[in-house]
C-alpha cells in the first residue's frame, strides 16, 4: 500500500477528520443546521424504562459517536409515543466519550450502555473456539455487532432491534402487539422497497438450501433471541458472497436465519422506508431514514416529531 493510501486509511479512523470531511461535503451552513436540529433533543426531559433483566423484551440499539444524538432521538420518540417501559440497551461502536456517557445518563438514565471494549471481550470469549468466521465478520463489519451482540449480551427472549436513524411519530401499536402476542418462532421486520442482501434468492436456495424471505429490513425488527443460530451463521459464512463485508451482511444473515428458523412477518407500510421527499407524515407511525434518505431525518423527520410533541415537554434542569 502506498504512503498516501496508508495515510488516508489512518485519517479515516480519526473522528474529527471524518467530521471535517462530512462538513466539507454538505457545506458549513447545512452542517450547522443539522447540528442545531440534532441538539434539540438535549433540551427535553429524560425517558424512563424498566431495568434490563426484568422483562421478556429488550430494545437494542447500535450507535457510534457520530450518531449518538440520533440514537437518543430514536429512543425518546419510541418511549414518548408509546408509553412503553421496555428495557433499553445501547451498544456503542468505537469510542464512547465522557460527553456521550453523560448524555445517555441524562436522557435515557435506565438504559444499559455497553462500550466496545466490554463487548469485544465478551464476544471474543464466546465465539473464538466454535465460530471463527462469525468473529472475523464482526471484526470486518461493524454492522455485525447488530446481529451478534444483542444475542450474546442481552437477557430477554425477544429483542427489538432499532436503528439510530428511526423516528416514531405515533404509538407503535402494531409493534407492541407482535411483541405481546406473536408466536415464539415469529420474526418481525420492516418491508424494504427491494431485497437488499449479499446473495440473491436463487443463490440462497441453490447454494445454501434456504428460501430467503424477500425484502427484509432490520431497521426496526423483533428477533426471537434463541433463533439467531450462530452455528448456522458460521456455516453460511463459508459462502464468499454471504461473508462479503457490505452494509447488508447482517441483514442477509437475519433474513437467512429467519428463513431457516421460524416464520417472517412484516410491519405495515406505516412503518416507512422510502427515498421520497415531502410525503404526508400523518400516515406514518415511524420512518426509517435508511441510506440516501438519511438527510430527510434532519430536514423532515425531526421537525415533524417536534411539532407532534414526540419528544415530550422541555426539561428545566
Amino acid at each position: 500500500m502506498s504512503l498516501r493510501r496508508r495515510l488516508g486509511a489512518e485519517l479515516r479512523q480519526w473522528y474529527w477528520w471524518r467530521t471535517l470531511r462530512r462538513v466539507q461535503a454538505e457545506g458549513a451552513g447545512t452542517a450547522f443546521r443539522r447540528w442545531r436540529q440534532w441538539s434539540q433533543v438535549l433540551a427535553t426531559a429524560p425517558v424512563r424504562a424498566d431495568a434490563p433483566g426484568r422483562s421478556l423484551v429488550e430494545v437494542h440499539l447500535l450507535c457510534h459517536r457520530g450518531d449518538h444524538l440520533c440514537a437518543i432521538w430514536a429512543l425518546k420518540t419510541l418511549y414518548r409515543t408509546s408509553g412503553l417501559r421496555w428495557p433499553a440497551v445501547i451498544h456503542v461502536q468505537g469510542v464512547c466519550t465522557a460527553s456521550m456517557q453523560r448524555r445517555f445518563r441524562a436522557h435515557v438514565p435506565d438504559a444499559r450502555v455497553i462500550q466496545q471494549d466490554e463487548a469485544d471481550a465478551r464476544v471474543l470469549q464466546a465465539l473464538a473456539d466454535r465460530h471463527p468466521r462469525l468473529l472475523d465478520a464482526r471484526r470486518q463489519s461493524p454492522f455485525m455487532m447488530k446481529l451478534i451482540d444483542p444475542v450474546l449480551l442481552g437477557s430477554a427472549e425477544r429483542i427489538v432491534i432499532l436503528d439510530s436513524d428511526v423516528l416514531f411519530f405515533r404509538d407503535p401499536r402494531e409493534l407492541r402487539a407482535h411483541v405481546e402476542q406473536a408466536p415464539a418462532d415469529a420474526w418481525l421486520f420492516q418491508r424494504d422497497p427491494a431485497s437488499t442482501y449479499n446473495v440473491t434468492e436463487d443463490v440462497a436456495a441453490s447454494a445454501l438450501g434456504i428460501r430467503i424471505p424477500e425484502r427484509v429490513n432490520s431497521g426496526i425488527a423483533v428477533v426471537p433471541r434463541s433463533l439467531v443460530d450462530f452455528d448456522l451463521c458460521e456455516q453460511l459464512l463459508e459462502h464468499p458472497d454471504v461473508r462479503r463485508p457490505s452494509g447488508w451482511i447482517e441483514q442477509t444473515l437475519f433474513a437467512l436465519c429467519a428463513g431457516a428458523r421460524g416464520r417472517v412477518e412484516y410491519l405495515s407500510p406505516s412503518y416507512l422506508i422510502s427515498l421520497e421527499r415531502g410525503l404526508d407524515y400523518s400516515a406514518f407511525t415511524a420512518r426509517h431514514y435508511a441510506g440516501p434518505s438519511r438527510a430527510l431525518l434532519t430536514e423532515e423527520g425531526m421537525p415533524y416529531a417536534v411539532l407532534q410533541g414526540c419528544l415530550g415537554l422541555p426539561s428545566h434542569g
